[in-house]
């Protein structure tokens, strides 16, 4: 704020001066850095009060007395209770919560009731309580830097909210983040139901390992007891997946167990 701003009349302190401001005198204003009283200056004598109570029971500081100026409006407030915006000279708002004035006064400070900031002139909130995603200009609640809307599981007809961590939203909610596999509290590999200890490891497969194997049904060896992955062998250009793993599988017919054969 600017040590230069106009503020209160430049009241006459001889005889007369209260009768010359109350029939429409010309009123001076002055540098609002010598004035450190309500919008009357030293020539208020009237007692402060609160125009800010609510559901406050008991008197609160304001920002002028009950003097009004002759075209029914209140005159410019004091330095220290000067609107922070460029160009404007109204009254603080008062914070009740905290006992004393924001920099702004209602009209440029933002809605959110104790953001001390200002807001652009094409919205009534701040850019802090602004939607980060592009395109959006939501206001957002509490700390948060999505609006409702952007803020949903990306799980479809989920409702619930996206889950933070280490100060990044994560795509789902606490409950779609998590491995689906029973009792895992790990979180989802990307692309998958489950955490990358209980997804499938082959190329491009995001479906669960069986049991307590490495693979899923798919790629697993189908012989019993056996843990290893099934072999993979190039037919016509085309890459083909066996039944077998390759100690089981016939190097021959690429389908039967070397065992079975015997």
């Amino acid at each position: 704020m600017g040590s230069f701003r106009s503020s209160a009349p430049d009241l006459n302190h001889k005889d007369g001066f209260l009768q010359d401001f109350m029939t429409g005198g010309k009123q001076y204003r002055r540098k609002s850095g010598t004035i450190q009283r309500c919008a009357f200056g030293e020539g208020c004598r009237k007692v402060v009060t609160s125009k800010n109570m609510g559901s406050v029971s008991i008197p609160r500081p304001s920002d002028f007395c009950e003097i009004r100026s002759p075209n029914g409006g209140w005159w410019d407030c004091c330095a220290r209770h000067q609107c922070d915006a460029d160009g404007c000279y109204a009254p603080r708002k008062y914070n009740i919560q905290k006992g004393r004035h924001f920099n702004y006064c209602p009209k440029h400070k933002c809605v959110r009731e104790t953001c001390e900031r200002s807001h652009p002139s094409w919205q009534l909130y701040c850019t802090t309580h602004m939607c980060t995603k592009p395109d959006c200009s939501v206001i957002v609640e509490g700390d948060e830097k999505l609006c409702a809307r952007h803020m949903k599981c990306a799980q479809k007809t989920c409702t619930s909210n996206r889950i933070r961590k280490d100060g990044e939203y994560q795509q789902f909610c606490a409950r779609h983040s998590a491995c689906t596999s029973s009792q895992c509290t790990r979180d989802k590999k990307p692309g998958s139901e489950f955490c990358n200890l209980h997804t499938c490891p082959m190329s491009d497969c995001t479906k669960r390992c069986m049991g307590d194997t490495f693979y899923c049904t798919d790629h697993i060896c189908e012989l019993d007891m056996c843990r290893n992955p099934r072999t993979f062998y190039l037919e016509s250009s085309n890459v083909m997946l066996t039944r077998y793993c390759p100690i089981r599988t016939s190097p021959i017919t690429n389908t039967e167990p070397q065992w079975e054969q015997n």
